[in-house]
Order: C-alpha cells, then structure tokens, then sequence
C-alpha cells in the first residue's frame, strides 16, 4: 500500500480502537484486562533483547497482539472483524519496521499508558490512544 491508502487505513483503525475503550469503559470489567497486562509486562522486555532482529519482530507481534486484545475488548464482533482485516490489509509488519526504531524508547510507555487508564476504567485511555497514534502518524505526514 502507499502512503495515502496507509494513512487511511490508519484513520480508521484509530476510529475503531478508540471505539473498542469507549465501549468497554461503558461495561467496565478490570478483570478482562489480565491479556494487555500479560502483553505490556512482555512489551517493556523487548529492549533487553540483543538481536536487533529478533528485538524488531517481538516488538511488532507484542504490538499487533496489543491492539488486537484492546479491540476484543469491546465484545464486539463487528469491530473485531474489521479491524483484524485492516491490519492484514495493512501489512503492519512494514509499518512497524520503520517505525519502531525511531518510537522504541516510547513503545512500552505510550502501550502501557492505555492499559493503566483502562484499568482505573478512565476515559485517559482515549487521549493516550491519540497519543499514541499521533507519534506513528508522523511518518505519514
């Protein structure tokens, strides 16, 4: 994909995350947390993985699997749906690559900030999202 259709793809990823916490802070359950806590304990290791490869690609997977879960999240099927066949539109993989060198200081926090507010059900975890987007959107401007 080019540059414009990942920038729309994006848009509309972000739409749908953003929906998936709005949905479940509407039904909070701290309980349902327990696979982003599992995934962000992971995701603050990666830098202590020494090759750069193998560091690159766990940093990719423990990212797709966090965006994944937060959506699963909002018990919607709908959205669960369209947003797993945007990210295999997408190819993540090609966009993290490039990206996670230049964020992987800020890839543990901005992943971690999200799963805190959820877990003290705190409407926070919208603008960290945005945060959070805002820092890969840069590479599309």
């Amino acid at each position: 994909p080019d540059k414009e259709e990942i920038s729309k793809i994006y848009e509309v990823r972000e739409g749908l995350e953003k929906m998936a916490v709005e949905l479940f802070l509407s039904n909070f359950d701290k309980s349902k947390l327990h696979k982003l806590i599992e995934i962000t304990k992971k995701m603050e290791a990666v830098n202590n993985i020494k090759d750069s490869k193998k560091r690159a690609q766990a940093a990719m997977e423990l990212d797709y699997n966090f965006h994944f879960e937060l959506c699963q999240l909002s018990e919607n099927d709908y959205l669960i749906h369209y947003h797993r066949q945007l990210c295999l539109h997408l190819n993540m993989s090609a966009v993290h690559a490039k990206s996670y060198t230049s964020l992987k200081d800020a890839y543990f926090e901005s992943h971690h900030k999200v799963l805190k507010s959820l877990q003290t059900q705190s409407i926070k975890a919208i603008k960290y999202l945005d945060e959070h987007f805002n820092n890969v959107w840069v590479f599309f401007k």
